[in-house]
């Protein structure tokens, strides 16, 4: 009967995994009917129409006049944060947006909408005057006068996984210079929802007891990093993928970041079954909205430490031109 059931079971895998992920994601994601939004909600929120009024703004020809439904949001999503949260970083990044987009029309001369006019008038005149408001908004675009292909090409053939670590401590601060190079990543609409959770000593161990791939080395493993993706983040169905594809530009980043200060490190799979999933998620140790993207086991490599070759194919296997 046990041998009948892990049958129906393997089988059955695939179609159980994904009924799994949707749920998670229908759970969290915040679909824009949704009016009683938290606080991650909100942020994604602000975030993501924040970038829509500075995508718009750093086109070769911006438009007047824009923006007739992302602004009137951005207003009321940023008057649901000042009426039930502190005034924080997001909250003056998105009144920062409003602001660049009045100056944008004011030197164009051209009026606002009383649409635009009436939802800017429910935000602070105050908070217009918050330094914090010129982390937003556009640029001119940095003219790149030093050539760092021979720097970077150098950089990266020097990085290989390790799986043969020192016990030599990390300090916090190289860890929160780290996470500050490391959210310099890319993500949908800059909402910038990974999360990175450092694990050592015993929860370290229980943590690689769901990763399949650290076998004959795990004792050896001084710090587990956890790259994770808030669902939270997502409004659509649409970006039920999206998760991945930032989650794993971000690891890339923290990777890289890692090996500019020495530290190796070594990229875990995160293949689980719905079953695996479940009980990771019984031992509390990320939140459940939050999706794990891949484990990543880091430290200072042991002197005598060998890595595998692990040779490249030629590289015009990987390139398709489409004229």
């Amino acid at each position: 009967m046990k041998k009948f059931a892990k049958y129906l079971l393997e089988k059955s895998l695939l179609e159980l995994n994904f009924i799994s992920d949707y749920i998670s994601f229908k759970k969290y994601y915040s679909k824009s009917s949704v009016k009683n939004k938290d606080k991650k909600q909100l942020e994604a929120w602000i975030l993501q129409d924040k970038h829509r009024i500075e995508k718009a703004l750093s086109l070769p020809e911006p438009k007047t006049g824009f923006g007739q439904d992302v602004v009137p949001r951005l207003c009321e999503n940023l008057k649901l944060w000042s009426s039930n949260y502190t005034k924080e970083d997001v909250y003056y990044f998105g009144i920062g947006a409003l602001s660049a987009y009045v100056e944008f029309h004011r030197v164009k001369a051209i009026a606002l909408s009383e649409k635009i006019q009436f939802s800017l008038r429910e935000i602070d005149e105050q908070d217009f005057q918050n330094e914090k408001i010129s982390a937003a908004g556009v640029l001119p675009y940095p003219q790149i006068n030093t050539d760092f292909s021979d720097f970077f090409d150098d950089f990266s053939k020097t990085r290989h996984s390790c799986r043969n670590f020192s016990n030599q401590l990390i300090t916090h601060d190289d860890i929160l210079e780290v996470i500050n190079q490391s959210i310099r990543a890319p993500s949908v609409c800059n909402r910038q929802h990974w999360k990175v959770h450092i694990f050592s000593g015993d929860k370290k161990e229980k943590v690689l007891s769901f990763q399949n791939g650290n076998r004959g080395f795990n004792e050896n493993i001084p710090y587990v990093a956890l790259i994770t993706s808030d669902l939270k983040a997502f409004y659509s169905a649409n970006e039920r993928n999206q998760a991945f594809t930032d989650g794993g530009i971000f690891a890339m980043n923290f990777i890289y970041s890692l090996h500019s200060k020495g530290i190796s490190s070594c990229a875990l799979n995160w293949c689980n079954s719905f079953v695996v999933e479940h009980k990771f998620k019984k031992e509390s140790f990320i939140p459940l909205n939050e999706k794990v993207i891949v484990a990543i086991a880091f430290g200072y490599p042991k002197d005598d430490a060998l890595y595998a070759k692990s040779p490249r194919k030629d590289h015009k296997e990987f390139l398709t031109v489409h004229d």
